[in-house]
C-alpha cells in the first residue's frame, strides 16, 4: 500500500502491484480481453483481502481508529467486485454491462484507499509517519520521550538483573556502595542540522530505538561526545555521558546513532521484536563498530537505519 507516489493514478516502476491492477480496470474498455479482465479482478480480490489482514494489525498501531464505515465501503466493494467477476465469467450474460460496473467498483476502490483526501494511505500515513522541523523536535517528540521511558524503568530493571545474577558485571556497575543505583546519563550529540522530514514510526520502530537506546546498560564508564573530537573547542567542553546519541539524514533514510564505552572489543545485537520489526518496513541495523578513543577506551557505536517517507515511495523527498 505504501509503495506508492503521492500523485493520484500515477504509475511507474515502484508502484504496488495492488494500485497497478486497480489503475488498469479503471481504464479498460470493451475492447479489452475479457480473460485478460477477470485475471486483473481476480488480482484485485486477492489484494483486498490481504487488505484486510494489513487493516486488522495496524489498527492497534493507529492514534485514532480506522471508522467502521470506512471498512464496510472497503468489503462491499470487494463483494460487488466478486459478484461481477462471476458474471463475466457466464457467457449468458452482457458482458459490457459487466465490464463498465467492474470500471466503476475499481475507481470506487481506487479512492477508497489513495484518494487525496479520505484515502486509506492518506489516513494511516498521517499516523505511521512522524513529521518532524528539524533535529531538535526529533530530540523533543521520540527520543527524549524514549530516554525518559528508560529511566522511568531503570531501576527496576536493574534490581531483578541483580536479584536474578544476570550480567553481574553489568549490573554492579549501576550499584553504588550505599547500594542506591546509578540513573544513567543519556546526551545528544551537536546534530547534522535536518530539514523538515517524515520519519516512519510504527511501534516496532520505536522499540527498536528504545533497544538501542538501552544499551547504556553495558556502558562501563561516561565519555566524552565522540563526534566532536573535529573540534577541539567543542570537545574540550562536552560533559561526560554513559552514551551519545546523533542522527543523520542519508538520502530516503535518517541513521540515527549511539556510542557508548564498551567492556568488549566485539559485539552482536540480540535480535528483539524491534528490530525485527525495523527491518520488516525496510530499515537496517549495521553491525556493531568498535574503535578505541584516544585513551584507548572502547567505544561500540550503533547505527539505524530509519525509513523516512521517501523510502517508501522510491524517490527523493
Amino acid at each position: 500500500l505504501y509503495r506508492n507516489p503521492a500523485t493520484d493514478g500515477r504509475i511507474s516502476t515502484h508502484t504496488t502491484e495492488i494500485r497497478r491492477r486497480l489503475v488498469t480496470l479503471t481504464e479498460i474498455t470493451d475492447q479489452v480481453d475479457t480473460q485478460k479482465i477477470c485475471t486483473h479482478t481476480f488480482g484485485v480480490l486477492q489484494d483486498m483481502r490481504q487488505v484486510e489482514q494489513i487493516l486488522f494489525n495496524v489498527r492497534k498501531e493507529l492514534i485514532a481508529e480506522i471508522e467502521e464505515s470506512f471498512l464496510h465501503k472497503l468489503a462491499e466493494h470487494a463483494m460487488q467486485l466478486e459478484v461481477e467477476l462471476k458474471c463475466l465469467e457466464d457467457r449468458n450474460i452482457k458482458k459490457i454491462d459487466t465490464v463498465n460496473s467492474i470500471v466503476k467498483i475499481s475507481n470506487a476502490l481506487h479512492l477508497l484507499l489513495y484518494g487525496d483526501r479520505e484515502g486509506l494511505v492518506k489516513k494511516v500515513g498521517s499516523q505511521l509517519f512522524n513529521h518532524f522541523d528539524n533535529s531538535d523536535d526529533i530530540d523533543n517528540k521520540l527520543v527524549a520521550k524514549t530516554v525518559r521511558s528508560i529511566k522511568l524503568k531503570w531501576h527496576g530493571n536493574i534490581l531483578d538483573k541483580i536479584s536474578a545474577q544476570q550480567n553481574n558485571d553489568s549490573s554492579s556497575r549501576w550499584l553504588c556502595n550505599d547500594e542506591s543505583i546509578v540513573t544513567p546519563d543519556i546526551f545528544c550529540s551537536t546534530n547534522v542540522d535536518l530539514e523538515e522530514l517524515w520519519l516512519y514510526c510504527d511501534s516496532f520502530v520505536k522499540q527498536a530505538l528504545e533497544d538501542t537506546l538501552a544499551n547504556v546498560y553495558h556502558a562501563t564508564q561516561k565519555i566524552k561526545d565522540p563526534w566532536s573530537h573535529s573540534n577541539a573547542e567543542v570537545a574540550s567542553e562536552s560533559p561526560d555521558a554513559h552514551l551519545w546519541w546523533r542522527i543523520e539524514r542519508d538520502n530516503n533514510y535518517a541513521i540515527f546513532k549511539t556510542a557508548n564505552a564498551s567492556p568488549n572489543q566485539k559485539i552482536s545485537l540480540k535480535q528483539t521484536v524491534g528490530f525485527a520489526g525495523l527491518e520488516r518496513a525496510g530499515g537496517s541495523i549495521e553491525d556493531v563498530k568498535i574503535k578505541n578513543d584516544s585513551a584507548g577506551c572502547a567505544i561500540a557505536f550503533i547505527s539505524l537505519r530509519l525509513p523516512l517517507h521517501a523510502a517508501f515511495i522510491k524517490e527523493n523527498a
